[in-house]
């Protein structure tokens, strides 16, 4: 009845800053709103890699919504990056209704807009697999 996501990982040699760049770029033409990814209080949390940059951009139109999670890591020689296209369950729309709800279509096409800024300069990225 929850979230679930469609993960897409890559390598790419973009500087952080110019995958941040091209990201704002992205969802600031698609009015998103963009919050960051909070690690939880958990002390463990320390052990974890964490990200260089991990958002959340979302918008809601007038029928549902969508939202994508961005991580990056920098690796040094190059930068890993994680998309994360997001929808929620039969159940959830059922309880929230459509328009509360994280349409995974739309989330999807938005992943792959986000994709296809970022292969503008850097082409060797792949594109969705689903």
């Amino acid at each position: 009845m929850g979230t679930s996501g469609k993960e897409h990982e890559f390598a790419t040699t973009m500087s952080v800053r110019e995958l941040g760049g091209a990201a704002n770029a992205f969802f600031a033409g698609e009015k998103a709103e963009v919050t960051p990814i909070q690690m939880g209080n958990n002390p463990l949390d320390a052990l974890e890699e964490h990200a260089d940059i991990a958002v959340v951009g979302r918008r809601r139109a007038l029928t549902s919504m969508w939202a994508v999670h961005l991580y990056v890591v920098d690796e040094g020689d190059k930068r890993r990056v994680k998309v994360i296209a997001l929808g929620d369950g039969a159940g959830a729309k059922l309880v929230n209704g459509s328009r509360n709800s994280l349409s995974m279509a739309k989330s999807t096409e938005a992943a792959r807009k986000l994709l296809e800024k970022l292969r503008n300069s850097d082409p060797s990225i792949p594109s969705l697999p689903f």
